[in-house]
């Protein structure tokens, strides 16, 4: 599952929450060819479970409830987030509708704000709510209202734990990413002076968040052959999630686990050639520890677009990172919500877990993008902080 940026709940707290409300006059037609998207294969078809056994039929006007999670304006990533309303403001225009839409108030924004927003949402008699959720503990009993009052739910960027009061969740694979990062590993090596083999250590999200499991049992899919052939060398021969986690994804439990496996196994003549690293802020800790020891710059992965790591890239300190598009979710979002307002059943292609071992979610997954130096001027989409960002850094 995913997460717009996703993943964002790994890479820094957010601190503040906001919403927005649209109030949908649906026309008898809604036109959406300005949102088509990549064709896909090997699609689901289910038909809503609040439905009892039919598809829902829509009056001609109806309540759309969207709730964003935002982060405060101080936050460098917060335009992004903006960004991401206008997109759906945009594209839910395009439809045929004009959406009304308003924002929390930023020093009152939190969890519990979101979760009233979604309750009073309900009140109001919406028959489809869009939830981005706040990174929080749960939002389980929120859902489960909305479940009971045959309201349907559509989770976008990540999945709440330990709820199954959801109808389709849609993200980005965290299956895909781990297998980018593996594969952006493996090529940043192969253009090092030395080696093979070379020595790596592996980092990974919590383990006790599915989006971390994903990530590390896909990008092992693509390095465990290279460990078993003698390509690469784990020193430490630390290659299990338990022992790559880092706990809660706080980069200083990384940077402390870094710091001991340096003083163990790299104190001779051992060089840490490169590190699987989860996202773009453990990869800066990563680089600036091997720094600090006297090492060499290895090779690192990322994971976020984020500003920092952009511009790493593009000094070449930061291998690669990866891109989760707001476009693209927005695109899927709005289809989904369409085939709804005609009264057809929820498609999706896939099914994710609402954490590690717990209830089974439809999901619709789309497809990250690898961003290296090589694709840096071209691997945004125009118009998104990111792309800015690559503009200022003269590169292109």
């Amino acid at each position: 599952m995913f997460v717009g940026e996703p993943f964002a709940r790994y890479t820094r707290p957010v601190k503040k929450t906001s919403k927005l409300i649209l109030v949908l006059a649906v026309a008898a037609c809604l036109l959406l060819s300005a949102c088509a998207s990549p064709a896909s294969t090997g699609l689901l078809v289910r038909l809503p479970s609040r439905a009892a056994d039919k598809t829902p039929s829509f009056s001609s006007e109806i309540v759309v409830g969207v709730a964003l999670r935002d982060q405060a304006p101080d936050d460098m990533d917060s335009s992004l987030k903006l960004s991401r309303g206008a997109l759906l403001q945009h594209y839910l225009a395009a439809t045929g509708v004009t959406p009304v839409m308003s924002f929390a108030n930023y020093a009152n924004s939190s969890f519990e704000d979101q979760s009233k927003q979604v309750r009073r949402m309900i009140d109001q008699g919406a028959k489809i709510i869009i939830i981005e959720p706040d990174y929080s503990v749960s939002f389980g009993a929120v859902l489960a209202r909305a479940k009971k009052a045959g309201v349907t739910v559509i989770v976008i960027d990540w999945l709440p734990e330990k709820t199954g009061d959801v109808d389709v969740f849609i993200g980005f694979s965290a299956c895909q990413a781990g297998e980018l990062q593996g594969q952006a590993l493996l090529a940043g090596l192969a253009v090092k002076e030395n080696g093979p083999p070379w020595n790596i250590e592996l980092f990974a999200g919590s383990a006790d968040t599915e989006p971390a499991v994903e990530l590390f049992r896909c990008a092992m899919k693509v390095l465990q052959p290279k460990i078993y052939d003698g390509t690469l060398n784990v020193l430490s021969g630390e290659t299990s999630l338990e022992q790559a986690a880092t706990k809660d994804w706080v980069p200083d439990h990384a940077v402390e686990r870094l710091n001991r496996l340096l003083s163990q196994f790299y104190q001779s003549q051992a060089v840490l050639d490169g590190v699987l690293t989860p996202n773009g802020t453990i990869a800066r800790d990563v680089v600036g520890v091997a720094a600090a020891s006297g090492l060499p710059q290895p090779v690192v992965t990322g994971m976020g677009s984020q500003p920092e790591s952009i511009n790493w890239i593009a000094q070449g300190k930061q291998h690669s990172t990866i891109f989760f598009s707001d476009k693209t979710l927005v695109f899927e979002v709005v289809k989904i919500v369409k085939k709804l307002l005609q009264g057809e059943g929820l498609t999706f292609n896939s099914e994710v877990t609402s954490g590690v071992g717990e209830a089974v979610v439809p999901a619709y997954l789309l497809t990250p993008q690898l961003v290296t130096r090589g694709n840096l001027c071209s691997g945004y989409d125009l118009g998104t902080e990111e792309a800015q960002v690559v503009a200022k850094t003269g590169v292109c």
